[in-house]
């Protein structure tokens, strides 16, 4: 084998001793020079071969599942951020205070870009396909909309609205009013309908399957539904359902009982029932068709395929919140009680928990820079958590 020092050698040999000296400083500076540079080039090739080291120390890997998640902003100021919602038109964040103490912030890449005071909600949504944002106020008893940063409508509805669900099919933003056991159907800016339901009626979602409008009754053991402008069927369930939610695999609809029991809807009729304690979030994941029901009490999130509990996943303390990331395909569960951001892929969870503010309470993903916010109640602040 020939070395760099060989090669050297020979070529100095001919030449005077003088120059051979000066020549044999160059040539074995930049040697050197050359060594250290190769051994630079190894180690970063090393470090970038670590997934861990482009997170925070919070994001860890587990099962050989990356991480993709660092939390970039801890610290935009919202009074008791209580709801958000992403509007996809206008790329905004919309970030309600709870009823009666705050205002509305609007956000644009992680900066406050206008607020609107006096306006605090139970319930947020958007219309996808004009971005208007309907904002339901139970102790008022109406409904803003707000187009891009300001309000171009405040819409008197039932009693006690609770909460909201846009229908796809006809463009209708439909609202529960628990106190006047009603249903407001809006088209617009204008309610064309109030619709008579069972008692105390707060969870609402829609099928997409087949257009109808499910609404859990929790003063009574039915979900009623609604087609267009007309009750259609009354679903006797377990009582006291107080929440539900679709998923559009299987076209089932889950209702979460204070009984303890979830009923299973197909069309309008219950085709079984799972015990499981009473949720307050369930969320659907594309990826595999599974449901995620939080148990707040518990510190658990269940997962139901189908008809079935196939897993529960203990999470941080009080999971209260939960939302999916298209961008890395993990749901995402905010923690109230450990001030925590959990990741969870499939029926497992991925890496450590994600410290955000205080008492994390609402969570929105943005599409638009792959972000997720979350609303901290507690600290009065938003964090945003980077998947990209």
């Amino acid at each position: 084998m020939v070395y760099p020092s060989d090669t050297a050698i020979t070529i100095f040999s001919g030449l005077r001793m003088e120059t051979k000296n000066l020549l044999l400083v160059v040539v074995i500076t930049l040697l050197v020079a050359i060594s250290l540079i190769l051994a630079s080039q190894h180690q970063g090739m090393v470090s970038s071969s670590n997934p861990t080291s482009i997170y925070t120390p919070n994001s860890t890997v587990s099962n050989s599942i990356s991480v993709p998640s660092r939390v970039l902003n801890s610290s935009i100021p919202i009074a008791a951020p209580w709801a958000i919602v992403y509007d996809p038109v206008n790329n905004y964040i919309y970030a309600a205070s709870e009823n009666g103490i705050g205002s509305l912030s609007i956000i644009s890449n992680a900066i406050i870009v206008s607020e609107i005071e006096n306006v605090s909600i139970t319930s947020i949504t958007c219309d996808p396909s004009n971005g208007d944002v309907y904002l339901v106020k139970y102790g008022s008893d109406n409904v803003s909309v707000i187009s891009g940063t300001s309000v171009k409508a405040n819409l008197n509805v039932g009693s006690g609205p609770s909460d909201i669900a846009y229908d796809a099919s006809d463009g209708y933003m439909y609202v529960s009013n628990y106190g006047s056991n009603t249903v407001s159907v809006i088209n617009g800016v204008n309610v064309i309908a109030n619709i008579a339901v069972d008692a105390g009626p707060q969870g609402i979602t829609y099928d997409q399957e087949n257009g109808y409008l499910y609404v859990a009754d929790s003063g009574t053991d039915t979900v009623s539904v609604i087609s267009g402008t007309k009750l259609i069927a009354k679903i006797r369930t377990s009582s006291n359902p107080y929440y539900v939610a679709y998923n559009p695999s299987n076209n089932y609809i889950y209702a979460s009982a204070a009984s303890g029991t979830v009923s299973i809807i197909s069309n309008t009729k219950v085709i079984a029932n799972i015990t499981h304690s009473p949720s307050v979030a369930i969320a659907y994941d594309p990826n595999d068709g599974y449901m995620y029901f939080l148990n707040y009490n518990l510190n658990t999130v269940s997962v139901v395929s189908n008809a079935s509990i196939i897993g529960n996943i203990t999470v941080g303390i009080n999971p209260k919140s939960i939302a999916y990331n298209p961008s890395d395909g993990y749901m995402y569960v905010a923690n109230y009680g450990s001030d925590t951001v959990s990741l969870i892929a499939g029926t497992s969870i991925v890496g450590a928990p994600i410290s955000v503010g205080s008492e994390p309470t609402t969570l929105a993903y943005d599409s638009s820079n792959k972000y997720m916010y979350v609303g901290n109640y507690g600290s009065g602040t938003v964090s945003i958590i980077s998947s990209g």
